[in-house]
C-alpha cells in the first residue's frame, strides 16, 4: 500500500528537518537582545545579568541594546520586522500587553507579531515617597493626597507603562486625585524622584530596595499581595489601606513571530537553564527580583491572559493615552 500525505502535511514533513537544523545552527553570529526600557529598569537588570551566561552557552556575543521610547512600542516594532532567525530578541513586560488598551494606535499586533519565548522573572513594586513628603505610612499619604487634590506628582517611563497604570489604579481605588508626569525613560523619572521634583512613585524592587535602605526614599507599601522579604517591615498596599490592590511586574524574553517552534524551544530552554545558575539567582535576589521562569507554551498562554487582565484594569481605571 502506498502512503500519500495531504499537501499541507507533506509540506510540513519536508519543512521539519530544515526547522530543526535551523535551531541547531543557532546562533551563527552575535545575538542582540533589545530592551525597550531604560537602564534603570528591571528588564535591563535581568537582561544584563542573563546575557553573559547565554554568551558562554552559545559561543557568540550576546549584546544588550536599550531602545526606550513610546512605552516600548519602538523596540517591539523593530523586533517584529526583524528576521526570525533568533539573532534579534527583545524583553517584554506588562507595558507590552497594556499598550493596545491604552493607546489609540499600536504599530504591530501584540498577540500576533511577537513570539513569547520564556518568562524570566518577577519583581514586586513598592510605593515610595521622597523624604520631604511629611508622611510615615500609607494612610497618612492618602489623607495628604485627598487634602491636596491634583498637587502630588508621580513619574513613569511613559503613558501606559506599568508604573503609570499601577498608580492610576491606586488613585482610583484610594479615591485620590494624583498627577501623572510621563517621561521618555523610567531612569529620568527616578532621577527626578530622588531629586525631589516628584513627590512619590511606584518603583520596582530592583530599584527601590537599595534606595529605601539608603534613606533616599521612604517605602509606604508593597504592591503585591505578600510583603517583600528584603523589606519585611513594610506592609502591602492592600493591608495598609487599599484592600484588594495587587500589581506584580514580570519580565519575559520574546522574538519575531516567524521563529520556528524548534528555535523558540531551544532559546527558551537555554534561557531557563541560564537563569537557574546560583550566581544569577543570587544577583537577581539581591536586587529584589525573583527568578520565575515559564517555558514557551506556558508563557504564550500567560501573555494572552495578562493581555486580558490589564485590558480590564485599563478599562476600570479610565487611563488613556492619545
Amino acid at each position: 500500500m502506498q502512503l500519500r500525505l495531504r499537501p499541507s502535511l507533506a509540506c510540513l514533513a519536508l519543512a521539519l528537518p530544515a526547522m530543526v537544523a535551523h535551531a541547531q545552527e543557532f546562533p551563527s553570529k552575535a545575538v542582540r537582545i533589545i530592551v525597550p526600557l531604560g537602564t534603570a529598569s528591571t528588564s535591563d537588570s535581568v537582561t544584563r545579568i542573563l546575557a553573559p551566561k547565554l554568551s558562554e552557552m552559545w559561543g557568540q556575543p550576546v549584546v544588550v541594546e536599550n531602545q526606550p521610547g513610546a512605552n516600548g512600542m519602538i523596540a517591539a516594532a523593530n523586533v517584529a520586522k526583524s528576521p526570525p532567525d533568533g539573532h534579534t530578541l527583545t524583553t517584554i513586560s506588562p507595558n507590552y500587553v497594556i499598550n493596545p488598551s491604552i493607546y489609540s494606535k499600536v504599530p504591530y499586533d501584540t498577540l500576533r507579531d511577537i513570539k513569547p519565548i520564556a518568562r524570566m522573572a518577577l519583581s514586586e513594586m513598592i510605593l515610595v515617597v521622597h523624604p520631604s513628603v511629611p508622611v510615615n505610612n500609607l494612610n497618612e499619604f492618602i489623607q495628604l493626597a485627598k487634602s491636596k487634590p491634583g498637587q502630588l506628582n508621580y513619574g513613569s517611563g511613559g503613558g501606559g507603562s506599568a508604573t503609570h497604570l499601577a498608580t492610576a489604579m491606586f488613585g482610583s481605588m484610594s479615591g485620590t486625585n494624583i498627577v501623572h508626569v510621563p517621561y521618555k525613560s523610567v531612569g529620568t523619572a527616578l532621577t527626578d524622584l530622588l531629586g525631589g521634583k516628584l513627590e512619590f512613585s511606584f518603583v520596582t524592587a530592583s530599584f527601590g530596595v537599595a534606595q529605601v535602605r539608603a534613606g533616599k526614599v521612604r517605602a509606604l507599601g508593597i504592591a503585591s499581595p505578600e510583603r517583600l522579604a528584603q523589606l519585611p517591615g513594610v506592609p502591602t498596599v492592600s493591608e495598609a489601606g487599599v484592600p484588594g490592590y495587587d500589581v506584580v511586574a514580570w519580565v519575559g524574553l520574546a522574538g519575531p513571530q516567524g521563529m520556528s517552534p524548534a528555535l523558540v524551544n531551544r532559546v527558551a530552554s537555554d534561557t531557563i537553564r541560564a537563569l537557574a545558575s546560583k550566581d544569577v539567582v543570587d544577583r537577581l535576589e539581591g536586587l529584589g527580583v525573583k527568578v520565575a521562569t515559564m517555558p514557551a507554551a506556558e508563557f504564550q498562554s500567560y501573555v494572552i491572559s495578562e493581555h486580558a487582565k490589564w485590558g480590564e484594569a485599563v478599562k476600570q481605571s479610565g487611563a488613556k493615552v492619545e
